[in-house]
């Protein structure tokens, strides 16, 4: 919500329960971890353009994408080559306007499979077809990944920056910025420096503590 024409940047606004005015910044690492609501195909794709990973900690799949885990696409995630069970669609047609894959099996393939109900087959007289769409397809894969050991890892990684911000208004007197977007980012920008440079002379002359991630060693 807009608080004054005269100075866009600051809001006000509701979260946890109370309310805000002023300003929002975000602080972003090369790796960025992030939360489900932070992620999405779209914002991956431009991150890898410039090499940069998106690591989302959490993801809310909705009930309709459960499911549709375990099907396996080609490099360029142009076609499907497996489904759950293993089986390998007769025909695979990607329409780009609804992002759907068009798949179709052997009619007793999917009749017996006990994965026909969760792929929502549908069996006629000779074949049996299913519908998927890649979003879902990459998503539910991803929802696969975040549930291994490695991430466990990175969501580590996430709660040390938790902290930063905390660590920012308790010790840098960051609770307000000066008004004015220019002035705001230089404030901004010296107490991060600011933050960098203890973290590093800490680190230089061993006072710091740190526990080892193996992700970063």
């Amino acid at each position: 919500m807009l608080l004054n024409p005269t100075d866009p940047e600051a809001i006000f606004r509701r979260k946890a329960g109370k309310e805000y005015r002023g300003y929002v910044a975000n602080i972003e690492e090369t790796n960025i971890v992030v939360d489900g609501a932070y992620y999405s195909e779209e914002a991956q794709k431009i991150a890898s353009e410039k090499n940069i990973q998106i690591l989302p900690t959490a993801l809310a799949l909705k009930n309709n994408r459960r499911g549709v885990s375990g099907f396996e696409l080609n490099e360029d995630q142009s076609k499907v080559i497996k489904c759950p069970a293993g089986n390998t669609p007769n025909f695979c047609c990607y329409k780009p306007s609804n992002d759907e894959f068009k798949l179709s099996f052997d009619r007793d393939t999917c009749a017996n499979c006990p994965n026909k109900d969760k792929c929502h087959a549908k069996i006629f007289k000779k074949a049996a077809k299913v519908l998927v769409t890649k979003k879902n397809l990459v998503r539910a894969s991803l929802e696969k990944m975040i549930s291994s050991k490695e991430y466990d890892l990175y969501r580590r990684i996430r709660n040390g920056v938790e902290t930063i911000p905390s660590i920012l208004r308790r010790n840098y007197n960051l609770e307000k910025l000066p008004r004015g977007k220019q002035c705001g980012k230089f404030f901004f920008g010296s107490k991060i420096a600011a933050l960098n440079f203890r973290k590093l002379f800490c680190f230089v002359r061993g006072s710091s503590s740190y526990a080892q991630n193996p992700l970063l060693t």
